[in-house]
């Protein structure tokens, strides 16, 4: 699967599907790709969330500290963040 499908499937109804689109993603994503994996530190679903936090600490241009510290404390994104 390309890349751009990849970036899509982060958007997928099912679940599973946005999950292993970020695990593919861990190895690769692009720095313009950031937001859009950040993104799915809200998603619905925990796996997901997690998923999204597992690919972002994977990721040789992301700072995980300044994530941390730029969500909000009970949010769901500190939460699996805090959990890397």
């Amino acid at each position: 699967i390309g890349h751009d499908a990849l970036l899509r499937c982060l958007d997928h109804a099912d679940f599973r599907v946005r999950e292993a689109a970020l695990q593919q993603l861990a190895q690769r994503a692009l720095p313009a790709d950031q937001p859009a994996i950040e993104a799915r530190l809200a998603d619905p679903q925990w796996r997901v969330r997690m998923a999204a936090a597992q690919t972002l600490a994977e990721l040789p241009f992301v700072a995980l500290d300044d994530l941390l510290q730029r969500a909000e404390p009970d949010s769901p994104a500190h939460a699996v963040l805090d959990h890397v």
